[in-house]
Order: C-alpha cells, then sequence, then structure tokens
C-alpha cells in the first residue's frame, strides 16, 4: 500500500466505523468468509452491493470482516512506512507482516483487537500482558488463519463499546505509539517482547478517555 491509498482507505474507513456491526454474531469461520470475496472490495459500498441476497447475519458478519481487514491493513502501513522495518513481500504468506530492525528473528504477524470483556478493570488497571497474550492464542481463529507464530497485539479500549470501531480507525493517534515501540526496540529494550510458545510477542494499549482523546502503553 502506498501512502496515497493509505491516507485513502484510513479516511473512509473512519467515515463508515459507526455503520459496521461491533459483533460478529459469530465465531469468525473460513465457510461464511467463503461467501464472497471481501479482499477485491475496495469500499463499503462495494461490499454491500455484493452481499444483498445473504441473510442480515450474514451481511453483518462479512461486513465486520470487511472492516477489521481493511483495519488491519492500515495498522501493518504504520509499521511498514517507517524506516527499519520491511514488509513482507509475499502478501499470502500468513507467517508474518513486518520485519524489525532487520533482524529475521524479528519477524511479526500483526493482530488488532479490543480489550475482552474478562480483561477489563473499572478501576482502569490492565491485565498482566503474558496473561493476554496466552488469551489471544488460545482464542484464536480455528480456520486457515490459525497459526502460532512472532506477533505484536494492538489492543484498543474504547472508553465505551460503541467506540471501538472508531477507535480502530485513529490511526494516525496510533502510529506514534508504533513508532516509539520499534525505537525502544532498537534502543536493546527487548524486554518488551514476551515470550509464549516459543515465539516473540509484543502488545501495545491504545486507551481512548472521555474526550475521545488516545494514550498508548507498552
Amino acid at each position: 500500500m502506498y501512502k496515497a491509498q493509505y491516507n485513502s482507505l484510513s479516511r473512509h474507513l473512519n467515515e463508515v466505523a459507526p455503520t459496521i456491526p461491533l459483533n460478529w454474531a459469530k465465531v469468525q469461520n473460513d465457510k461464511d468468509d467463503a461467501l464472497v470475496n471481501i479482499f477485491d472490495k475496495a469500499s463499503l459500498d462495494e461490499l454491500n452491493n455484493s452481499i444483498t441476497q445473504l441473510s442480515i447475519i450474514k451481511q453483518n458478519y462479512l461486513r465486520r470482516r470487511w472492516f477489521l481487514w481493511q483495519c488491519s491493513r492500515c495498522d501493518e502501513y504504520l509499521f511498514y512506512s517507517q524506516s527499519k522495518v520491511l514488509k513482507n513481500p509475499n502478501p499470502r504468506d500468513q507467517q508474518w507482516d513486518v520485519e524489525l530492525l532487520g533482524h529475521e528473528q524479528l519477524r511479526f504477524d500483526i493482530k488488532s483487537t479490543i480489550l475482552p470483556k474478562s480483561f477489563r478493570s473499572e478501576q482502569g488497571h490492565l491485565p498482566p500482558t503474558k496473561d493476554l497474550i496466552q488469551f489471544f492464542f488460545e482464542r484464536q481463529s480455528r480456520g486457515v488463519r490459525n497459526h502460532i507464530q512472532n506477533r505484536i497485539f494492538l489492543v484498543h479500549l474504547p472508553y465505551t463499546a460503541d467506540n471501538g470501531n472508531t477507535l480502530r480507525t485513529k490511526f494516525e493517534a496510533k502510529q506514534k505509539g508504533i513508532s516509539e515501540f520499534i525505537y525502544d526496540l532498537s534502543q536493546g529494550e527487548l524486554h518488551l517482547l514476551i515470550e509464549y510458545q516459543d515465539c516473540l510477542n509484543g502488545l501495545i494499549y491504545f486507551k481512548e478517555s472521555k474526550e475521545g482523546l488516545l494514550s498508548y502503553k507498552y
């Protein structure tokens, strides 16, 4: 993705975010993913025009699937648009999305998600990083995307649940946290990576305030 494409797509995603279902209504799965090729739909309108014959449940599933996939493309761009970060030249390779700092050992799959309800605290306390990483691996999709590999998790904490989709699209604010995370790794702060099942994992929190401002922590 080039900068102009990113700028256009990120704006579009921010505009349509409030219209996207907040929940899957069913577990992400290969069968429903195969109903329509979401990967050749450049806009939400284009997707909507191709799924009118499906049930509302399946339409909403595919809308959310398309939205999250497009958000993930922008999140990956926030990494590989920076110096010392390499984008995987093979788009079909599911093992890694970006390589950091010129080290093959620092090849990561980028995963964006919302902090699960079971880990939320009324006091705003963040859960132990290793516990959350374990949870994500244990609850991952059982379809063709089921892999164990190095990952960096971008964990979004919306102020209210209704803001979950829009928070994902605050890419400009997220870029600063991602940039500083990579910089700290370049300075030898390897303690930011947690080992799980022989893989290295990073985790960056993006928390929304009542006023809609974004802070980050890793």
